[in-house]
């Protein structure tokens, strides 16, 4: 009996992994899209909005990998000559990766994919609990983020990446995040091409040097035209 018992057992779980390694084939050919495209060169638009507890700021700017490294970013509005002190720090650190297109396609997934573990699939989607592989990150600042990826199964593409805390979690000893979180949206702009990041938002609330803080950014992207450009810094 109990014999029988493991059989039936076994025929279940098969029939489980069957029907999971339909979402996790899709999922792979999705990220191996992204792994043709990722050494591809773009200029794009980027709208960016800070909408923390402070003043609120919007910028527009136009980055082109075709320029000179340390001018590959342009502002459109406000123009450069409208900004004060505050408006050319913002700026400044906002645009200090001269290879920023390379946020564009999410080929850094493959890394991950392999320890990927599906948590709800259905016809139109299915989403993904990815772990974080980044090596600069601390072991307690993974242990207290939880990442996902959402699966679009009608165009097989990755439609989002979400990065939320869940738990409180200190980054650096004078700075506690209480909560957070990071979502990418991606698009296929062009048949047959790689899904691009389209928006992208960030949320946190915590605290630094003792005062507590407010985070919330809105960043889009748009225009986004491939261009013949050298390769990024470090790419093989």
């Amino acid at each position: 009996m109990l014999r029988g018992h493991a059989a039936a057992a076994a025929l279940f779980l098969g029939g489980i992994a069957q029907a999971d390694e339909g979402p996790f084939a899709e999922f792979r050919a999705a990220v191996a899209i992204a792994e043709t495209h990722g050494a591809e060169r773009y200029a794009f638009t980027l709208d960016f909005r800070d909408l923390g507890d402070k003043d609120q700021r919007h910028f527009r700017v136009r980055f082109d990998p075709r320029r000179a490294p340390g001018a590959r970013w342009t502002p459109i509005d406000p123009p450069a000559d409208k900004y004060g002190k505050a408006e050319k720090a913002a700026f400044e650190r906002m645009t200090k990766n001269d290879d920023a297109d390379d946020a564009l396609v999410y080929e850094g997934l493959a890394k991950s994919i392999e320890d990927a573990r599906l948590i709800s699939a259905d016809a139109e989607r299915a989403v993904f609990l990815i772990p974080i592989s980044d090596p600069d990150t601390p072991a307690a600042v993974k242990e207290a983020l939880a990442a996902t990826a959402t699966l679009d199964r009608r165009t097989g593409h990755v439609a989002a990446v979400e990065i939320r805390s869940t738990k409180p979690f200190k980054p650096a000893a004078v700075a506690k995040i209480n909560a957070m979180r990071q979502l990418q949206r991606y698009e296929v702009l062009t048949p047959g091409g790689p899904a691009l990041l389209v928006a992208s938002e960030s949320d946190a609330e915590g605290s630094a040097m003792f005062k507590a803080f407010s985070s919330k950014a809105r960043l889009s992207y748009s225009e986004i035209e491939k261009v013949d450009a050298p390769p990024r810094a470090g790419s093989k």
